[in-house]
């Protein structure tokens, strides 16, 4: 095991030595920062390759654009993808969503995205300002 700080040198090592994975102590710990900023809570980051992915609770705001609108709005291939709906009302957490379910305000949802995923996922829950 070895201690990388450098992305480049990671991806570097990962390349030359065979049957390695590779990854920087700040590429692993970045989505996790970044999350503790943006209001909502990450619950976990997979890494892929050299990618991360993370699941993440969040809350669709009143008057949002993610307001009655339905999952399957809310999927975009390669970034985001809704795991799980868990009503305003404190209802049972639907982790079979239909596409055609509306979201509604106070809903949380769980999704897993990549950072840019979670990004625009995030603007479109947040309540107009």
């Amino acid at each position: 095991m070895l201690r990388l700080g450098n992305d480049d040198l990671a991806a570097r090592v990962q390349h030359s030595v065979g049957h390695t994975i590779s990854r920087s102590v700040s590429y692993v710990a970045a989505p996790s920062f970044a999350a503790a900023m943006l209001e909502h809570q990450v619950l976990r980051t997979i890494a892929v390759g050299r990618h991360v992915l993370l699941i993440a609770d969040l809350g669709v705001g009143t008057g949002s654009e993610l307001d009655g609108t339905a999952v399957q709005a809310v999927h975009q291939t390669g970034l985001v993808r809704v795991l799980a709906v868990e009503p305003a009302g404190g209802g049972p957490v639907n982790w079979s969503p239909a596409g055609d379910l509306r979201l509604d305000a106070q809903d949380r949802l769980y999704v897993i995205a990549t950072r840019a995923g979670l990004s625009r996922v995030l603007a479109r829950s947040a309540p107009p300002s």
